[in-house]
């Protein structure tokens, strides 16, 4: 793969050569031209490639301070707006998508991610309706908990498919314990209560993903 690139006064041009598509097994040389222009806060940018179905993306930006509003579309016709922000330790992103296809093969989706960090606690809710069905940390629903102690990372995930999981990350090692029932979830909690009494207590009041 080959890239070139150049950028002054706000436009910025870029060329992509690759020697296939990634998407099959037949090879053939692949160019890409990338188009964008910065004007204050606003950003616009475009790619599009030579391919016989050519594939193509268009997108606005709008900065306010921590604050990005973007709008865009593409080759599929799948047209999204969407928002990010910051506000002290809350985080928030949310998009809405027309048309398109998705993972679970649902048209059009709407996502929404939320965490917010608090010393060593960070909770984060997730929902994208573009993962209907699916399971594990792809699941339409995603609740996460994570508490640093130091030297410990403790995560525990849980979603709309009655599914828990729970990491626990030290330095360079890592114990993951794969998707299980709540019921287990909850006994590795008790174990871990002495350590981890936040999360016990969250899951003990029914809050942690109630059905």
């Amino acid at each position: 793969m080959t890239t070139l690139g150049y950028s002054a006064n706000g436009i910025s041009l870029g060329l992509e050569v690759s020697d296939d598509d990634g998407e099959t097994a037949t090879l053939g040389t692949v160019n890409t031209v990338s188009l964008g222009y910065t004007m204050g806060a606003i950003g616009i940018s475009y790619d599009v490639d030579d391919q016989d179905d050519q594939e193509y993306d268009a997108k606005v930006t709008y900065t306010m301070g921590n604050t990005v509003l973007s709008a865009g579309t593409d080759e599929s016709e799948s047209h999204y707006a969407g928002i990010s922000t910051i506000i002290g330790g809350l985080s928030l992103t949310a998009r809405s998508e027309a048309d398109g296809s998705t993972a679970s093969g649902v048209t059009g989706e709407n996502e929404l991610s939320v965490s917010y960090t608090m010393g060593a606690l960070t909770v984060a809710y997730a929902k994208d309706t573009g993962d209907e069905g699916l399971f594990g940390d792809e699941a339409e629903t995603l609740t996460t908990i994570t508490y640093d102690l130091g030297g410990i990372t403790l995560v525990a995930k849980g979603n709309d498919q009655d599914e828990t999981k729970f990491q626990q990350h030290s330095h360079s090692k890592l114990n993951n314990l794969v998707w299980m029932e709540r019921a287990a979830f909850g006994l590795l909690f008790f174990v871990w209560r002495p350590y981890f009494s936040v999360f016990g207590a969250i899951e003990c009041a029914g809050w942690f993903y109630p059905g």
